[in-house]
């Protein structure tokens, strides 16, 4: 089952999140209206028949999934699961719910063959998660004032492109020309990854590497980016305390969660990315 937007509404069946339609636990959907004897005709009985008030389809329909002790898997994408802890208790009620997180197994499962399910598939480019992007308020504006309009607009925009470098080695630097379908670059994401993912705390299954950097900055048209290098050199083996915390938050094996003990300055120099916009 896959976990959508609609986890709020009344229509949210993949989640199980099937809204009472009535505050019974009824659960029939028809109710006979009338004396109902041995002697009544199958005619008049369907002539009484209607529709049962009182009828709970939610109580019903989530009842089918949590009957027999029966134990049901869900997939939440991450950027929905603090929605998705503070919807759950308005709609499932009365029910044990536990949450259990899992790591990917997989050292490369980012996609796989239609043909060869494997989900082992070696990532040759960089594997790259590109955020939804929203309209700033005063483009917004605009661009819906030309929605709306009956003129005929032309719409420009530049496709999302990755580019593989190869060039993280110590001491190691090198440029690269980005092209773009209109005079501006709008937006350059600089993320050190590794093309094969290991265990350890600086190659690993997370999004982003270490890649053993020191110090990194970018130079865009003879302009150093940030203008003070970026240094990510921590103490000695101070890496594997940011890596088994990072981890614990994603692999919590305690019954309790406990959170994770980094902060986001940490965070952002284990594993440095550069966004420019």
């Amino acid at each position: 089952m896959h976990f959508t937007t609609d986890y709020s509404s009344s229509e949210a069946t993949n989640m199980l999140f099937y809204i009472n339609t009535s505050d019974t636990a009824d659960r029939n959907p028809l109710k006979h209206n009338g004396a109902l004897l041995d002697t009544t005709k199958i005619t008049d009985f369907f002539k009484n028949l209607g529709t049962n008030e009182k009828y709970n389809q939610g109580f019903t329909e989530r009842l089918k999934f949590t009957k027999d002790r029966k134990t049901v898997t869900i997939w939440v994408p991450l950027k929905y699961v603090f929605d998705f802890f503070r919807e759950y208790k308005k709609v499932i009620t009365g029910l044990q719910v536990k949450f259990e997180f899992q790591r990917n197994n997989s050292q490369n499962m980012v996609y796989t063959d239609e043909q060869a399910k494997n989900y082992k598939v070696i990532v040759e480019d960089l594997s790259l998660w590109l955020p939804y992007v929203r309209f700033k308020n005063s483009a917004a504006t605009k661009f819906n004032e030309l929605r709306l309009s009956d003129k005929i607009v032309e719409i420009n925009w530049n496709q999302h492109s990755i580019v593989k470098s190869n060039i993280f080695m110590k001491n190691s630097s090198s440029s690269y020309t980005i092209k773009a379908t209109s005079d501006e670059v709008l937006s350059l994401y600089v993320i050190p990854q590794y093309t094969y993912r290991c265990e350890n705390a600086k190659q690993n299954n997370m999004l982003f590497d270490n890649l053993d950097m020191i110090e990194c900055y970018l130079m865009i048209n003879n302009i150093k980016v940030p203008t003070v290098s970026y240094m990510m050199n921590f103490e000695k083996g101070d890496y594997n305390r940011l890596y088994t915390s990072l981890l614990e938050s994603g692999l919590n094996t305690i019954t309790s969660e406990t959170g994770c003990m980094v902060n986001y300055s940490n965070f952002v120099n284990y594993t440095p990315l550069f966004v420019l916009i």
